[in-house]
């Protein structure tokens, strides 16, 4: 269970195990009126592609919600295939909705974010899904997805090159939506010089 490719430094296999032994859903509560619209999440606010989340829009009045601090992985259970994932980032409250993940001893919640934030790992959710319309994730199964853990010395350098990987992907694409813009705007310009005489 250990990949051709590694840093040269870490020897040893890889613990084969499930998501089960490495984490557990998070059941405590928070009563709403202790929220704002900056630390509730709900799937409205979360984005697609594990792109994070925005500003929530509303929060719901007098109701307990599940509670999530900084560092707990928050997975959307509505409709998973739109890739509905984050790493918290502060403490707060979330919609029955959407599932909170706590890393155990066993596995750092930068290296969990990553198992779960994968094709692979919402393919495994689609595939125990239920319904069609909206379709659900079921805790259940995605209790028995396997995976590969190194030694914990391993994750945190494994977490922190694809973090570094994720913010050059950010960088390039605002620099692409820069381009872009500069396209546009060029295009624009020439067009409205010389669109009279096409």
């Amino acid at each position: 269970h250990v990949p051709n490719l590694r840093f040269p430094e870490f020897l040893g296999e890889w613990e084969k195990c499930t998501l089960e032994d490495v984490m557990k859903f998070s059941t405590t509560r928070v009563s709403s009126s202790e929220l704002n619209e900056d630390n509730y999440v709900s799937t409205e606010n979360m984005l697609q592609d594990f792109q994070g989340i925005v500003e929530a829009k509303s929060v719901p009045e007098d109701v307990n919600v599940i509670s999530f601090s900084c560092g707990d992985i928050l997975i959307s259970n509505i409709r998973p295939y739109l890739k509905k994932v984050w790493k918290a980032t502060f403490n707060g409250g979330c919609s029955s909705d959407v599932f909170v993940l706590q890393a155990n001893g066993n596995i750092v919640s930068d290296y969990l974010h990553y198992v779960v934030a994968n094709d692979k790992f919402i393919n495994f959710i689609m595939s125990g899904a239920k319904g069609v319309k909206m379709p659900r994730g079921d805790k259940n199964q995605m209790k028995t997805y396997s995976l590969s853990l190194p030694q914990i010395q391993e994750q945190h350098k494994i977490a922190k090159l694809l973090s570094l990987l994720d913010e050059r992907i950010v960088t390039q694409n605002k620099i692409i939506d820069k381009l872009q813009s500069l396209i546009k705007g060029l295009n624009d310009t020439l067009y409205a010089q010389h669109g009279n005489e096409v």
